[in-house]
C-alpha cells in the first residue's frame, strides 16, 4: 500500500513501532520508502537506536493524525484497539488489520 500510495504521489507517514529496535523487520524497505519521500515515524520499546522514539505510540500521536487522511493500522489486536480508541478522524477513515497470534486460538477448527 505504501508503494501505490507514493507511487501516486500521495503524501504518506508510517508509523512503526516495534519491541526491540534490534530486530526491526523491514528497515531496508522502510529506509527505501524515506528514499522516496515517505516520513517514517519509529518506536521501539528497547534498544531504540537514533532517530527511533524510545516508547509506545502515545495518545498525542494518535490524536493528531491527520483527520481527513485515510488511515491504515496493522498489528496486533491491543495496539489496534488502542488506536481505535483515541483516532479523531471519521471511522470511515479508518482501516485495520489485526496481526498476532490470538487469531489461531479464535478461529474455528474442525473437532469429530
Amino acid at each position: 500500500m505504501t508503494e501505490a500510495a507514493l507511487a501516486a504521489g500521495r503524501e504518506t507517514t508510517l508509523y512503526v513501532a516495534v519491541q526491540d529496535d534490534l530486530d526491526r523487520p523491514f528497515a531496508e524497505q522502510l529506509a527505501r520508502f524515506e528514499e522516496q519521500g515517505a516520513t517514517i515515524i519509529r518506536y521501539a520499546e528497547r534498544n531504540a537506536l537514533p532517530g527511533t522514539t524510545p516508547g509506545r505510540l502515545s495518545v498525542a500521536d494518535v490524536t493528531n493524525i491527520d483527520r481527513a487522511a485515510d488511515t491504515y493500522v496493522c498489528g496486533p489486536e491491543a495496539m489496534i484497539q488502542f488506536v481505535r480508541r483515541y483516532f479523531s478522524g471519521q471511522a470511515d477513515k479508518l482501516h485495520f488489520e489485526v496481526f498476532g497470534p490470538s487469531l489461531a486460538l479464535e478461529a474455528p477448527t474442525a473437532v469429530s
